[in-house]
């Protein structure tokens, strides 16, 4: 069921279905030929799949499938295609500042760039995610002799490393989030998390930091106020009210999925949306959680509150959800894009989606063009 669940939320691309399964030598080869192998150029990169954009400044970076990134410095009307040394699929990207950027996706791979998205370099893959956790968890259960809860709690995540060894970079990273140019983390499956304060340079697992003892995947991280909150599976939820040095588990109020989580600047509404077209809302910094109406029974997979304070929630099925109260009502717009995986505004202040199909620009209309569904 996990790696259904993680299935769907990257469009059902089928390398982490088999991530956890023995890895043939001709897949383990493959896996590390991704890796190694540029991301071919194509003129059809704009309507690939694309499962993340993100703001460079006046500038739209959207990355996918094959390695694929693109980038626009006119809003999306057109598009150009960056030069990136590797052919996995990526699933996330960010931008602390127009020029230094990052982008996370499946194999476990970390790409950098200094130059606005149009040519990436490599910082990380999943064999050294793999050889940093083992490490770390040995050190960790050194410490824990006789501890038996702590020890048991530390053995998954032990015997998950040391498997991935022996099968390769098979780990999908799913979100990411950076404070400015030096410190980041990045979350994924299984439980991964880990955080850097160097630009990249190196990374450290923080596996201790968090109280999630099943590996439960990872989908979202966002910024609200002076706190992270940390979305997954199962229902997972977690704040951290120092930016990523330790956190807080959160009661939920569903067990099932959250594929997305957003906030507002101020930090005062929290929304996680995700299987079944669930949204849960927070407005005391997750302390408690209240489900909220949804116009869709489709599972939701992007969030993002936009700069005329309206939340923007979009689906698989190519719902498109708006609200003017920070989450506590939506609205299904006129616009719809089946297969959306993330959005974005735009400089010129309206909404870029991608997903299945590429990427689409939709107006920033207000709610009264919206027609709810009843």
């Amino acid at each position: 069921m996990r790696n259904v669940l993680l299935l769907c939320l990257t469009a059902l691309i089928l390398l982490v279905a088999a991530s956890h399964l023995p890895a043939a030598p001709a897949l383990l080869q493959s896996r590390n030929d991704l890796l190694s192998q540029p991301s071919e150029k194509s003129g059809k990169a704009a309507s690939s799949m694309l499962l993340d954009v993100a703001n460079a400044g006046k500038r739209l970076v959207a990355v996918g499938e094959r390695g694929h990134i693109i980038y626009s410095d006119n809003n999306g009307t057109t598009w150009n295609q960056a030069t990136v040394p590797v052919s996995v699929t990526l699933t996330a990207v960010s931008f602390p500042t127009p020029e230094k950027g990052w982008a996370a996706g499946h194999d476990g791979v970390v790409l950098h760039t200094i130059d606005g998205g149009k040519t990436w370099v490599k910082q990380l893959d999943g064999s050294r995610i793999n050889e940093l956790v083992l490490a770390q968890v040995k050190r960790l259960m050194e410490s824990a002799s006789g501890q038996k809860q702590k020890l048991e709690r530390l053995q998954f995540f032990y015997n998950d490393a040391k498997k991935g060894l022996e099968e390769g970079p098979s780990r999908p990273l799913m979100a990411l989030w950076f404070r400015n140019d030096r410190e980041g983390i990045v979350v994924g499956s299984f439980g991964m998390i880990l955080r850097t304060s160097d630009s990249g340079a190196t990374w450290k697992p923080i596996l201790d930091r968090i109280d999630n003892p099943d590996g439960f995947h990872y989908y979202g991280i966002v910024r609200g106020g002076n706190a992270l909150y940390l979305a997954g599976e199962a229902g997972t939820l977690f704040r951290s009210d120092d930016l990523g040095e330790s956190w807080k588990k959160l009661e939920s109020p569903y067990q099932g999925s959250f594929f997305g989580i957003a906030a507002n600047p101020a930090g005062s509404d929290i929304v996680a949306f995700g299987l079944r077209g669930t949204i849960v809302l927070s407005t005391d910094r997750g302390q408690t959680w209240t489900l909220t109406k949804s116009p869709t029974e489709a599972t939701l997979s992007a969030g993002r509150f936009l700069s005329d304070g309206s939340l923007w929630l979009a689906g698989y099925d190519g719902t498109v959800l708006k609200s003017v109260d920070n989450g506590k009502r939506f609205t299904a717009m006129p616009d719809r894009f089946p297969g959306c995986a993330a959005l974005t505004e735009t400089s010129d202040h309206n909404v870029m989606l991608a997903g299945s199909g590429g990427v689409k620009r939709v107006a920033m209309a207000s709610s009264e063009s919206a027609k709810e569904k009843k």
